[in-house]
């Protein structure tokens, strides 16, 4: 048996066996001193600073017991909780449109070195790594006038500048989730994809096939109605067309978080898809307004800056993704971990 309950201060949830009730320990996130519940109880009010014991690893761990050689051991029999996992559980939150840009800047702020120097080199390697796989093959067959190697260019250089940028993209949620989280970020992590890779690219073929779906089922009817009677097919294609990419606009909110959890917790795609959906229940609208204000903000900052500002919006939205990530499924963020 053990005994879960969450930190008072942080939000953290932890963990240790259901005999140490009672007890005073130390939370490892924050420092919080705390007396343990009862099983199946509240976490009670922290403890003046001084009394208890310390946590140690990821869970609740109450140092030995009384008359113990060491009083900061701990038992041998104990398993931290979410060992090999990301910290804290996740407890679906309302966004608040303010709190979100307050985060993301406090943390900007304190860490802008290090976020412009992630951004800038993600940013850069991107763009270089889509000419190369994807605009150099194909300006290269388009001046031979090759339709083969046009087409050669265009089959394969679309998979792999579809596999590259996820791969970045992969490298570069680990590097700003960290940051979002008051962790060490090193500029290398932007290139690790690592064992979440594989799962972001099926999300990401599922998302196009989901795309491809959509926009099949909206366009279909006013093609056929095109060919019979051109004069009403046409209007019903525009406006097929209009309900397709509103449709798209919706679904692209709901799974939003899909990346996020599948890299964050190395959860199975369907089961991202699943959860994603349920956090954006009454979040849709409060993200879409985040996302719209945040563009044109950063949009406006970059052309009264003649394109400068821009070194400075990328890495700024990079880490609001996270930072929304964060508030949505209830885990702390760096300025609250202080």
């Amino acid at each position: 048996m053990a005994i879960e309950f969450r930190c008072t201060q942080c939000g953290k949830l932890l963990r240790t066996g259901d005999e140490t009730a009672g007890k005073h320990a130390k939370c490892p996130q924050c420092g919080a001193v705390m007396t343990i519940p009862a099983a199946g109880g509240a976490a009670p009010p922290p403890v003046p600073p001084g009394g208890g014991t310390p946590f140690s690893g990821a869970g609740a761990q109450p140092a030995g017991t009384a008359g113990s050689a060491n009083p900061y051991q701990s038992p041998t029999s104990f398993t931290p909780l979410g060992a090999g996992q990301a910290p804290g559980a996740i407890t679906p939150t309302t966004l608040d449109f303010g709190d979100i840009f307050n985060r993301t800047w406090s943390i900007f702020k304190e860490q802008w070195g290090m976020c412009l120097a992630g951004g800038i080199t993600a940013m850069v390697i991107s763009v270089l790594g889509v000419v190369v796989l994807f605009y150099g093959p194909f300006f290269v067959a388009a001046a031979t006038r090759s339709l083969l190697l046009m087409t050669g260019a265009v089959l394969l250089g679309v998979p792999a500048a579809f596999v590259f940028v996820t791969w970045m993209i992969v490298g570069v949620i680990k590097f700003f989730l960290a940051i979002a989280r008051g962790k060490e970020a090193a500029v290398g992590e932007l290139f690790s994809g690592g064992s979440q890779f594989v799962p972001v690219v099926l999300a990401g073929i599922l998302f196009s096939l989901i795309g491809m779906g959509v926009f099949l089922v909206c366009l279909m009817p006013g093609i056929l109605v095109m060919v019979v009677v051109p004069v009403i097919g046409k209007p019903l294609y525009v406006l097929g067309m209009v309900v397709a990419y509103v449709a798209m606009f919706i679904i692209n909110l709901t799974f939003s978080q899909v990346y996020l959890l599948i890299i964050d917790r190395e959860m199975p795609v369907i089961e991202s898809f699943k959860l994603s959906k349920d956090l954006m229940n009454g979040n849709k609208l409060t993200l879409f307004l985040i996302w719209l204000v945040a563009g044109l903000g950063g949009a406006i900052l970059t052309v009264i800056t003649c394109g400068l500002g821009i070194l400075a919006v990328v890495p700024f939205l990079a880490l609001m993704a996270p930072v929304i990530y964060l508030a949505i499924t209830g885990q702390p963020t760096a300025e609250q971990l202080k």
